[in-house]
């Protein structure tokens, strides 16, 4: 485990530990790493649970992107899987998940995800680490160069159609599937299926 990220990317009690502060030089730090693997205007996509602090987080996360040249693509509430596939099929280099998971409601937290849908290693961890450290320090793109954030409304659709894509040879017809959603983001998804 290291400074920021634990077992499961970076956690804490929102607006106290994980605050905006960190969450805008988490954004950055994402932002100067990705501009140093990929050319300019490419993307990130955005997801988040239904914890009334993501709103806040994800703002502070898109601020930091888009202050760093990165342009960003919300997806809204979607469950992480969700964000994880997104991420291939909406043209983004990486993807940010703002979720504490099963954690207290008081809670949150900060994945990244690779190009490739995975979130990332402990190497690439330790490196966005350092990079959040010196954030204050990192480049800030030029006022014409900064980036662009929009809003991916079709974001569930695309998902649960990749998804049923995938199984439609199933054999589940004539099965009760129960689906709990509780208070969790799939709330949102499950009804296109």
């Amino acid at each position: 485990m290291g400074k920021y990220f634990g077992t499961d990317g970076i956690r804490g009690i929102a607006n106290i530990e994980l605050d905006p502060d960190l969450a805008f030089r988490a954004g950055k730090a994402l932002g100067a790493y990705l501009l140093n693997k990929y050319p300019k205007e490419i993307f990130v996509g955005i997801g988040k649970d239904t914890r009334l602090s993501g709103d806040m987080i994800e703002s502070s996360i898109t601020s930091g992107l888009l202050s760093s040249g990165i342009s960003c693509k919300s997806f809204g509430i979607i469950p992480t899987p969700a964000v994880s596939k997104l991420i291939g099929l909406t043209d983004c280099v990486a993807g940010v998940v703002i979720s504490a998971s099963h954690n207290p409601v008081c809670d949150n937290g900060i994945k990244f995800f690779n190009r490739d849908g995975f979130k990332f290693d402990d190497a690439n961890e330790t490196i966005i680490e350092e990079l959040i450290d010196s954030s204050a320090s990192l480049p800030l793109a030029k006022s014409g160069e900064v980036g662009s954030a929009f809003i991916k409304t079709d974001a569930p659709q695309i998902y649960t159609e990749a998804i049923l894509k995938e199984f439609k040879n199933l054999p589940i017809k004539g099965l009760k599937i129960l689906v709990d959603c509780a208070f969790g983001s799939t709330y949102w998804t499950t009804p296109f299926t």
